[in-house]
């Protein structure tokens, strides 16, 4: 937690469930990666355990509910959460390494959006951002594993 007018900042609370863990070979070394606050609710990706979390906090980021894992997402192959965006109605879009965005509804069941085998190829998503109609999100790409550098692309939803 920061405070924005002194610079001063502290742990808000700490849940060992949001450290990387045991990490399998070739996921990176991340505990917490992508965090929005969203209606009462912050919201979390953990990489290297491949989970979408929330947590209810009060108005000054304290902790007031338990850690909710809303997703966990498969190991074979490979979904490494990064950062997202949260609709109105609490849907989340998350950019996952290394090459799909993935809707995860309120009740935790995920799909993905964009795919490999499809016709858009994201090249390690990283970043997404929601427009104000919630018509459209715009997904931001490391460009690491392509050669090509990063993408900025624009998915209809």
């Amino acid at each position: 937690r920061t405070d924005t007018t002194t610079g001063r900042v502290d742990v808000a609370f700490a849940d060992a469930r949001l450290a990387p863990g045991d990490v399998p070979p070739g996921l990176p070394t991340l505990g917490i990666n992508g965090i929005k606050i969203h209606g009462g609710f912050l919201y979390l990706t953990t990489s290297a355990q491949r989970v979408f979390a929330r947590v209810r906090i009060d108005e000054w980021g304290r902790r007031v509910g338990d850690l909710e894992q809303l997703a966990q997402l498969p190991l074979s192959p490979p979904k490494v959460p990064d950062d997202f965006s949260v609709a109105r109605d609490g849907t989340a879009y998350v950019a996952t390494h290394l090459d799909t965005l993935v809707k995860v509804a309120p009740d935790g069941r995920w799909t993905p959006l964009v795919v490999a085998e499809g016709d858009v190829k994201l090249d390690s998503p990283t970043s997404t951002a929601l427009t104000r109609d919630e018509k459209t999100l715009y997904v931001v790409t490391g460009g690491g594993t392509g050669g090509k550098g990063g993408q900025v692309l624009a998915v209809q939803l």
